[in-house]
């Protein structure tokens, strides 16, 4: 039976332990490794809740890399490679191939590849200084494509991921399919007077995925969290309703972040099931609002709206939903009520995202140990 070592470009976490399906790897008797490049990739990387355990591992160089590659049975080892395969890495993909690595990429970000928008609209949605950048992009991956053509690098050998919309090697469910499953069994049957709204937290603009993958400076979070203060004011008055935040897993807030709202972490899942409706920019908990079918209201601010990546996101989900964005930084602007998403949409995502037909009911764990114990 081979080994499995996860390389992942972020540190060890609860969250990166769920979505790995670590534990029940190690539960299922296979040999899991964790190594954290993040020194390599972020240099000062942190992220909240980290943990070490006895079978992480921490490295910050590609020599480091080599001796830890030179130490093991490569030929027993799969490798789960969690990094973005671009020009920037190339000296990271290129020593994994030269020393002959089996290469897995587990997509756990389906949900974040929504159809893109047409290239009018990506134009009038960004800023000359993002026009730019997203040139050089294309320029580098032109430039990462002959690099590993000349230097013979070797693609991942398998690709596993959830939803029909990409092509697979392997398909499985969707983390967040199997939490809204786990979810409606634990339903409770207890009605609240309460009626309660979820605002999904993004941790905007200070989220880490901003300032390490994205490069973004952090904005102004003071500014940001006055106006949705007191566009949650507004809401909480207007239909008598009580905001809760489903923190993200990243972020960590003072009981004061949100004029003293209620602020959950690790309990989206639940607090979508339980939701009357949901607020939310451009969040990848989504998902469990089309899976339980709650109606959505989708905002912006001034500050969200200058950002490349997460603004154009929004501009996806509106495209997708049919739902305008409010922007509440707009002086007297309207509170449109929150919409259903239309039926049609609803299948069409979780079919393109989250699961694929024959395997809705099966358990993730139990499509991976078939595969991992079978290559």
């Amino acid at each position: 039976m081979k080994n499995i070592v996860i390389i992942d470009h972020e540190p060890l976490s609860v969250r990166r332990q769920h979505i790995f399906h670590i534990d029940q790897l190690l539960n299922a008797g296979l040999q899991v490794e964790h190594w954290d490049m993040s020194p390599y990739f972020y240099p000062g990387m942190q992220i909240v809740d980290t943990i070490q355990t006895d079978y992480s591992f921490r490295f910050s160089t590609l020599k480091d890399l080599q001796s830890r590659l030179q130490s093991i049975d490569l030929s027993h080892t799969l490798f789960i490679v969690e990094a973005f395969d671009r020009w920037p890495n190339r000296h990271f993909f290129r020593l994994l191939s030269d020393n002959g690595c089996y290469m897995i990429r587990m997509e756990l970000y389906s949900t974040a590849t929504l159809d893109e928008l047409p290239l009018w609209r990506k134009i009038l949605a960004s800023t000359p200084r993002q026009i730019a950048l997203g040139i050089w992009h294309k320029v580098q991956q032109k430039l990462y494509d002959y690099y590993k053509r000349i230097h013979k690098i070797n693609g991942y050998n398998l690709s596993i991921r959830s939803g029909g919309k990409q092509p697979a090697d392997v398909y499985i469910n969707h983390p967040d399919w199997e939490a809204y499953q786990q979810a409606l069994q634990s339903a409770s049957s207890e009605t609240s007077q309460q009626k309660n709204v979820v605002f999904l937290d993004e941790f905007f603009p200070l989220h880490p995925d901003c300032q390490y993958f994205l490069k973004q400076t952090p904005g102004d979070a003071q500014t940001y969290r006055d106006s949705l203060n007191r566009f949650f004011d507004r809401v909480e008055k207007q239909y008598d309703v009580k905001i809760i935040i489903a923190a993200h897993p990243k972020a960590e807030y003072a009981p004061d972040t949100f004029g003293g709202r209620e602020i959950v972490k690790y309990r989206t899942v639940d607090l979508v099931r339980d939701a009357e409706w949901v607020i939310m920019h451009s969040s990848a908990a989504f998902s469990f609002v089309v899976m339980f079918n709650k109606p959505l209201m989708l905002i912006t601010t001034n500050g969200y709206t200058r950002t490349r990546a997460q603004y154009r996101h929004l501009l996806r989900l509106s495209r997708l939903t049919g739902l305008c964005p409010i922007d509440i930084d707009q002086p007297n602007q309207e509170i449109v009520p929150a919409q259903h998403i239309p039926k049609e949409i609803r299948n069409r995502y979780i079919y393109e995202y989250l699961t694929s037909p024959g395997i809705e009911n099966r358990q993730t764990i139990d499509i991976l140990f078939e595969t991992l114990t079978t290559l």
